[in-house]
């Protein structure tokens, strides 16, 4: 059996750049106040009710924007308080089975709405399981849900302290990221490089999207996010122009690919150096064109330099395309720059000032999502009803376990499976191995003596804090700390027996894994099934993006994708450049997904690989005509040359869309498609498109452009694997 499928390497993976040691310790205290509260008070038990209230709910401030995190909080703190107070009436009933099974359906098809809706409806059911077993009075599961609302409410002043103190901010960073993700394309130009591009970019749009930070400063870190799509641009079609000139192999042009290196170092360097000193100093001038006295001022001064003196040897060489894009990034650059000036205002200018971008949450387009995928053609709908039966099964099982604290067998069940097989099994296996490492650590911590709790809080805010920094570090470490944080809090403030807590803690977790392979291997959700489809979606828009670019029209019959609203504010092609980029980044993940599922695919790997980097070359093709389209005549794109060459394109590119599309659907492809004979439009060789009385600087990408269709094609033909596996119900 592989290791890539085994996913043994994911579950080792750390990635440095989730761990979140500053947030997970302000989390951590919020949960350390509740039991200091409860000690000093002698109430331990309410302590305890509002320290779990805040645990549950601190997973739901570690990251996003400060707007998406107190937004998530509070629907999470109430809506955990509703659960807990309905729970605590049920327990002991058949009531709870059922609202525990609609609950897990609920929380299942949430997930289709955004990973935060998940996260809530998976949280109230973990409210509920905390709940101590018993069935309580109205007036005693309403106490026990308030305290539970209370250590939400703990976070939230948390919360929003530190946000109003602090001086950076999610969006910042977001942006700041995007940044040294172009610098990095722009010093090494690869697909990975270009895919971190992608991803950091839509990161960081979501966070513009979603926030309330003060006016000013959002209209400033939009603007120089609109700066770095712009010189992205620029740098794409001077990548471009280097790769024509090298497979033209033409030696008197090697003063070209020096002066574009040149340029594209000089356009990193300014860029590493605005994203420095964007999420360092957010509130001082950033750089300066007249403060040469400054180092970093010196520095950017000889970058803007280089950059001017290679755009004017581009120009006397001829290279004029090449130049206009220089001086573009060199202008934009300029712009970015004097964009983030200093901020020396007094405190109170700066409390006149809090103009919050408020905006009600879209709760209309949540529930037209949730109606849309209330079928089973909708993965999240048959991962609702997978997770329901699951959960039932679990408190059923649980309700007849002869060992304590059998809620970690639907706890397990309902934190494990998740809608792909590759997360679940993964999870599995990590929480599993973590739950072992967690119990031998905390078997030494259980051993000291603490009559005074002084200890136990100590240890409990130390492994909450490690709990939360290490979240979406490596799942292993997460589940040791979790696994040690949770004896130590039951054994110091509950005084269960440790060993036999420790055996139930193991054995709970590994039945709860299983059954959780068992529901997914039962009724399978494969996700390579959507693999051709999520291709043609990348085709779709990359059409729909070479239009907006091309044609420059407001016909939103032309530019609206078919079965969609139109919207005549939609036309414009930075819209479809992001709605392509998030496209081609969801089937970058869905292959990955889906490489790592058991069984045969019924299509070719190697040509699903081929088609996404015909795509990617594709999608800078289409960026480098945007480049070119900035500063070029009209007449040039109305040119009938290039009017029949780029319907050829749109052409071959619906014609590649019906293949896939027919692929997906499981029948034979366009008998046209495999070879690429379209109806009413002439293929074009290279040797006509070099030969093409058009201006030169448009050869290259056209030829760029031909090279990436004809790879569609070949893959297209090839995309079905020899030894498809029939389809199966249900899935």
């Amino acid at each position: 059996m592989k290791t890539r499928f085994l996913g043994l390497e994911a579950i080792v993976r750390r990635d440095r750049s989730q761990l979140n040691t500053v947030v997970g310790l302000r989390t951590a205290i919020a949960v350390v106040i509740c039991l200091v509260i409860g000690v000093l008070a002698g109430n331990l038990s309410d302590g305890l009710g509002a320290a779990i209230g805040a645990q549950v709910s601190g997973f739901a401030v570690l990251s996003g924007t400060a707007r998406r995190r107190i937004r998530t909080l509070t629907f999470a703190g109430f809506w955990m308080a509703v659960s807990t107070w309905v729970g605590g009436v049920t327990a002991d009933t058949a009531l709870h089975v059922v609202l525990i099974t609609l609950l897990s359906f609920l929380a299942g098809l949430l997930t289709c709405v955004s990973p935060e809706a998940g996260m809530i409806g998976t949280w109230s059911i973990i409210a509920i399981l905390f709940m101590p077993a018993g069935h309580l009075t109205a007036g005693q599961a309403l106490e026990r849900s308030l305290f539970m609302l209370c250590g939400a409410l703990v976070q939230m002043i948390l919360l929003i302290a530190v946000e109003w103190l602090r001086t950076s901010n999610a969006e910042r960073a977001g942006v700041s990221a995007a940044l040294r993700a172009i610098a990095q394309y722009a010093r090494t130009p690869s697909r990975g490089a270009d895919l971190k591009v992608a991803s950091t970019l839509l990161d960081a749009g979501a966070r513009l999207s979603d926030s309330f930070m003060v006016q000013s400063r959002w209209e400033t870190l939009r603007t120089l996010l609109d700066f770095a799509e712009s010189i992205r641009i620029e740098v794409v079609a001077l990548v471009g122009m280097e790769r024509a000139v090298r497979d033209a192999e033409a030696p008197e042009d090697g003063r070209l690919l020096r002066d574009v290196a040149a340029a594209r170092e000089a356009v990193a360097h300014l860029l590493t150096a605005a994203a420095d000193r964007l999420a360092r100093e957010p509130r001082t001038m950033l750089f300066n064109r007249t403060a040469r006295a400054h180092p970093e001022g010196q520095a950017a001064a000889q970058q803007f330099r280089t950059l001017e003196a290679a755009a004017g040897r581009l120009e006397a060489g001829g290279w004029k395309h090449a130049s206009t894009c220089v001086r573009h990034a060199c202008e934009e650059l300029h712009r970015m720059m004097e964009r983030v000036q200093s901020d020396r205002r007094t405190l109170g200018q700066r409390f006149l000032e809090q103009r919050l971008r408020l905006s009600p949450p879209p709760l209309r387009t949540a529930w037209e999502t949730l109606r849309t995928n209330f079928t089973f053609r909708s993965s999240a709908f048959r991962h609702a009803v997978r997770l329901a039966a699951a959960m039932c099964i679990a408190v059923l099982l649980e309700s007849v376990s002869p060992l304590q604290r059998s809620y970690w067998l639907p706890l397990t069940v309902l934190v494990i499976l998740k809608p792909e097989f590759s997360t679940t099994f993964i999870r599995g296996v990590g929480r599993s191995v973590g739950t072992l490492i967690g119990a031998v650590v905390a078997t030494g911590l259980i051993a000291i003596p603490d009559e005074t709790h002084t200890l136990g809080i100590v240890l409990m805010g130390l492994l909450l804090w490690g709990m939360y920094a290490f979240l979406n570090y490596n799942l292993v470490v997460f589940s040791t700390f979790l696994t040690a944080e949770v004896v130590v809090l039951l054994s110091f403030f509950q005084h269960l027996a440790p060993l036999a807590m420790l055996v139930n803690r193991v054995v709970y977790t590994i039945a709860g894994s299983l059954l959780a392979f068992l529901a997914y291997i039962v009724w399978p959700t494969w996700q390579r099934r959507n693999v051709p489809a999520a291709i043609a979606r990348v085709i779709r828009q990359e059409q729909l993006y070479l239009r907006s670019v091309w044609l420059r029209t407001d016909d939103a019959g032309q530019l609206a994708d078919r079965g969609g609203r139109e919207d005549r504010s939609k036309h414009d092609p930075a819209f479809y450049r992001k709605q392509t980029r998030l496209a081609r980044t969801n089937a970058v993940s869905l292959v990955n997904q889906a490489v790592n599922e058991p069984g045969k695919q019924s299509w070719d790997a190697a040509s699903v690989e081929g088609m996404l980097t015909a795509l990617h070359r594709l999608s800078d093709a289409i960026l480098w005509v945007e480049s070119y389209t900035r500063n070029a005549p009209r007449d040039v794109l109305a040119d009938p040359r290039v009017q029949q060459f780029l319907t050829y394109v749109d052409r071959c590119l619906s014609e590649l869309a019906l293949a896939v599309e027919h692929q997906a659907a499981g029948e034979a492809a366009h008998p046209d498609a495999a070879n690429g004979v379209l109806d009413s439009v002439r293929t074009y060789t290279k040797q006509e498109i070099r030969g093409m009385d058009i201006p030169p600087d448009l050869i290259p990408i056209f030829l760029r452009m031909e090279d990436a269709i004809g790879t569609l094609f070949r893959m297209t033909a090839t995309l079905t694997a020899p030894t498809a596996e029939p389809a199966a119900a249900g899935s």
